[in-house]
């Protein structure tokens, strides 16, 4: 397996101002570093791509869907849209040579619906997931599809519902990405949902319960390692913390407060965490 630190924790779009981030990524002993690549075209990502290099990291790469871009929408124009956009996503990913797209791909973040979303949607989702995904399999990018918990997304809350979602798009280049935030608040047990996906498991992001300090919050990380060995996982395992003041995303992930001391401190104890944790 190979460690990752997730770069939301200072943006959703990455900027030259964040080379020393990345470097500092390096000096810490990191393997890779994920960048978000929502937005810009994939020649943008080139030079952060050199800069990963300069660090003696890899890249992964995440994005997710708006309602401008939703997989899952009734308009056949948005779900053109989405397509496109996906398809744009891919080439961003392929431009830092990251395996993986990973993120919620499937629906538009903090959207809902009364009724919630049914069986159309989700088939709505797949079809256009299954021709990102053949399109992604030419770039040798996998996508990774997360749930999300039910205060941010409707479609895809669980394990099983993500596992539902490939089942139906029923492409080979399609996963499942776990998140342990959103999992601590979905599912039963990390262990029994992480060994039920182990056959579509394609990555992995360690997250506390309160977004903040890797081990320092209610996330049962005894159960995440029963789990991941359920599993044998041995993808990538990123690193991925919030905090305030990010443009975006902090009012979207309802993040009202840092959970850490400085976001230097989240990065230097996040990899010996997850060294200790898991044995590596």
């Amino acid at each position: 397996m190979r460690f990752g630190f997730n770069l939301l924790l200072w943006t959703v779009f990455v900027e030259p101002r964040h080379a020393a981030v990345i470097a500092r990524l390096g000096e810490l002993g990191f393997d890779g570093v994920e960048l978000p690549v929502g937005m810009g075209e994939p020649r943008y990502y080139e030079q952060f791509k050199r800069m990963a290099d300069d660090a003696g990291l890899a890249c992964t790469a995440c994005a997710l869907a708006t309602p401008e871009t939703d997989p899952s929408s009734p308009e056949a124009s948005v779900r053109r849209a989405a397509l496109d956009h996906l398809r744009s996503r891919v080439d961003c990913a392929q431009a830092l040579a990251s395996p993986v797209l990973v993120g919620p791909l499937y629906a538009a973040h903090k959207q809902f619906s009364d009724p919630p979303p049914g069986e159309d949607r989700l088939k709505w989702a797949a079809e256009v997931l299954a021709q990102a995904s053949e399109y992604a399999a030419q770039a040798d990018v996998t996508l990774c599809l997360e749930p999300l918990n039910r205060f941010e997304i409707q479609l895809v809350n669980t394990i099983d519902e993500a596992l539902r979602l490939v089942e139906v798009a029923d492409h080979p280049n399609l996963a499942v990405h776990y998140d342990t935030h959103h999992a601590h608040i979905e599912e039963d047990s990390h262990a029994t949902s992480l060994a039920r996906c182990a056959e579509r498991l394609g990555h992995v992001q360690l997250s506390e319960s309160h977004r903040g300090t890797l081990g320092t919050g209610q996330v049962n990380w005894a159960a995440v390692v029963e789990g991941l060995r359920a599993a044998s996982f041995d993808g990538w395992i990123v690193a991925e913390s919030f905090g305030t003041g990010v443009e975006h995303l902090s009012a979207a992930a309802c993040v009202h407060r840092n959970c850490f001391e400085s976001r230097d401190e989240v990065m230097s104890r996040a990899l010996p965490f997850m060294r200790e944790l898991l044995g590596a």
